[in-house]
């Protein structure tokens, strides 16, 4: 049976009351002390930070570009599909599935949106950047080809 990870990142914001409530036990041998620490910060950590429920993976919803529709639109087919797992009839499920193709419009263009606008971002960034180093180099008189410096010091000595 598999078991669920300890949620670790939460570490960081209860640190304090993690590191005060491990009681390590008395010194014996290496393997059994370290067991021991082993067992008790595993212990502690588990209850206060928490588990994951075991066979769900991580998925990063990026919930954070929601727009208040898009989360309107989310929030309507969640409640059509509990209402549709008390009622289990076609009507519910069809009531279902549009609100899901809505949904996933609504994600769709908002995230499609906010990609554009970081697309348009970097091409600025480029664009300026490119024209700034090609002026820097004509006003530089820097020659387009690159030649090593002993190419440079003999075509100037020689003529």
């Amino acid at each position: 049976m598999r078991t669920g990870r300890i949620k670790w990142w939460r570490l960081k914001e209860k640190e304090e009351s993690v590191t005060s409530r491990i009681r390590l036990p008395p010194v014996t041998t290496i393997d059994e002390t370290w067991e021991n620490a082993t067992r008790a910060i595993v212990g502690v950590a588990r209850s206060e930070h928490g588990t994951t429920k075991p066979g769900r993976r991580k998925i990063d919803r990026q919930t954070w570009l929601w727009t208040d529709e898009v989360k309107i639109k989310v929030r309507e087919k969640k409640r059509l599909y509990h209402v549709f797992l008390g009622d289990k009839t076609v009507d519910n499920w069809w009531q279902y599935l549009i609100a899901k193709k809505a949904a996933k419009k609504a994600v769709a263009a908002t995230k499609s949106a906010h990609y554009d606008n970081i697309s348009k971002q970097l091409d600025e960034k480029t664009a300026a950047k490119a024209s700034s180093t090609g002026l820097r180099d004509l006003a530089s008189g820097r020659p387009k080809t690159s030649k090593s410096s002993t190419e440079l010091t003999t075509n100037t000595v020689c003529s």
